[in-house]
């Protein structure tokens, strides 16, 4: 059988990389600043990173996306694992405050091996992909919702999972060759998330990816790749990052879940091991959103009303505070940015329209962090001058807002 290269690499042996200038010798105190960290890439391929116990997010995370070879760097962001949910790191944040117990003094008292694991995610997702410039950031893009799909992190129903998981097999092995594949050729649990092979059942589930398999023939496995992309765009949670919270007031309501994308905030309810979207918050519908302690506040602007969730920890309400503010600049460099890409291909009569776009884009989100300032948990945008001059910026570089 042939998969899909995020399983067949993740059985690999770790590659060993560097950072530049880290500390790796042996001698003396030297070596006992040395520390080894994995990262996993989205195409499963595990990186043994070789750092230094002061080592920034920011000095791991470029010498990955300088291994990967991924020039738009700025949609992709390091990640570590809490339960079932990804935690993005800011740049400047020195990996010992992250890591397990442990791993900071494992050279000092000979301990067993502490394993410490970031993730290569996507932590900001297009509109749509014709923004995107290379084709092996596109692959990520790829690569990261198939295999959310197929661990069911992402959510879609059974003719759609039908569809994708026909349209991977056509991406990935070409059009079917009896003499090559013959009638088993593939295996089902790599297409298709495991609940939805229980209730289709899994003869049915061969049966219907291999006919709709021989359909799709006339892709390329590019073409192929791009149409498994925009049917998954489609998906309404296609680009939500989702936490856990809980209700203000105990015992009202079960589970809920935080939805942060790039367009606003959804609030799901958790019912049957599914989420239901409950509430929608827009960014030009949001007057304020706020953090105190673990307090996370949402003030509409629509209706006036304040809804107030409960993190875990002061941290991580801190966390969906920023994270909110970096998708809402993210999306206004992206309207920005497309609106770019359409003007250059008509008149030069556009071009005031098009920085009276850009300057309202600026506002929007300007006004957001001004918004934001006001909180119980103050988020400050120290540089607003620069901030401002950046939204224009194609290369999209510096993507978090500086916070205090």
């Amino acid at each position: 059988f042939s998969g899909p290269e995020f399983i067949i690499l993740s059985s690999e042996p770790p590659v060993t990389v560097q950072l530049p200038g880290s500390i790796v010798t042996k001698k003396g105190k030297s070596y006992l600043s040395q520390r080894d960290l994995n990262v996993i890439l989205l195409n499963g391929q595990c990186l043994e990173v070789q750092c230094d116990v002061q080592s920034k997010a920011r000095d791991v995370f470029n010498t990955v996306v300088a291994y990967a070879n991924l020039v738009e760097h700025f949609y992709f962001g390091l990640a570590y694992l809490k339960g079932k949910e990804f935690f993005f790191l800011d740049e400047e944040t020195k990996l010992y405050k992250v890591a397990p117990d442990g791993w900071n003094d494992q050279p000092k008292k000979k301990t067993s091996i502490i394993n410490f694991t970031l993730f290569l995610r996507i932590k900001f997702f297009v509109n749509h992909f014709n923004v995107i410039q290379h084709g092996l950031t596109r692959h990520q893009f790829y690569l990261q919702l198939r295999k959310d799909i197929l661990e069911e992190r992402l959510y879609c129903n059974d003719e759609t999972a039908l569809k994708l998981g026909a349209l991977a097999l056509q991406a990935e092995l070409g059009n079917y060759a009896s003499e090559m594949h013959g009638k088993s050729y593939f295996r089902v649990e790599d297409y298709i998330p495991a609940s939805r092979i229980e209730k289709m059942t899994l003869a049915y589930v061969q049966r219907e990816l291999a006919k709709l398999h021989r359909m799709n023939r006339s892709l390329f496995e590019d073409e192929a790749e791009l149409a498994f992309l925009k049917v998954t765009q489609q998906l309404p949670e296609y680009g939500v990052l989702f936490y856990r919270v809980s209700q203000e007031k105990k015992g009202a309501g079960g589970e809920i879940i935080l939805g942060i994308c790039a367009k606003g905030i959804i609030v799901y309810e958790v019912k049957n091991h599914t989420r239901i979207a409950s509430l929608r918050f827009q960014w030009r519908e949001t007057e304020r959103i706020s953090a105190h302690r673990k307090k996370f506040m949402i003030e509409s602007s629509f209706s006036g009303k304040k809804h107030t969730f409960i993190t875990d920890t002061a941290k991580t309400c801190k966390y969906l505070l920023d994270l909110c503010s970096a998708q809402h600049k993210f999306n206004a460099q992206m309207n920005s940015r497309q609106l770019q890409q359409t003007s250059s291909e008509e008149s030069k009569f556009m071009e005031t329209d098009k920085s009276n776009y850009a300057y309202a884009a600026q506002s929007e989100h300007l006004a957001l962090v001004q918004r934001l300032s006001r909180s119980e948990n103050v988020l400050y945008g120290t540089n607003l001058e620069n901030l401002s001059a950046g939204m224009m910026s194609k290369s999209c570089d510096n993507l978090s807002v500086e916070t205090n």
